[in-house]
């Protein structure tokens, strides 16, 4: 994937996750993110990268790529919320605990 920007990759038969990935599209004004599943090449590599797999809870999951570094689970929802600005930046302080 050469894309630079922040990539969201999340699990593709995820209920839950598919709902967070269209809250993001709908308040994504900029268009900064892209998205790829869990399930695809990519989405593959980037579990490879985290070492999450096999590990618990690794369905269910979100991963953040953003600049050469990956976000796992709340910190990337975090990340996420940071990114996108606006009244998000209120979920930050959890991002420090």
């Amino acid at each position: 994937m050469n894309y630079s920007g922040p990539v969201v990759f999340f699990d593709g038969v995820c209920n839950l996750c598919n709902g967070a990935v269209q809250f993001i599209i709908r308040k994504d004004k900029k268009g900064l993110f892209r998205f790829a599943s869990l399930q695809s090449a990519a989405g593959r590599d980037a579990i490879a990268q985290t070492g999450t797999a096999g590990t618990e809870g690794a369905e269910g999951s979100i991963i953040l790529r953003y600049k050469g570094k990956y976000y796992v689970r709340s910190s990337a929802a975090l990340k996420i919320a940071a990114l996108m600005g606006g009244l998000m930046w209120l979920l930050l302080p959890g991002y420090l605990l």
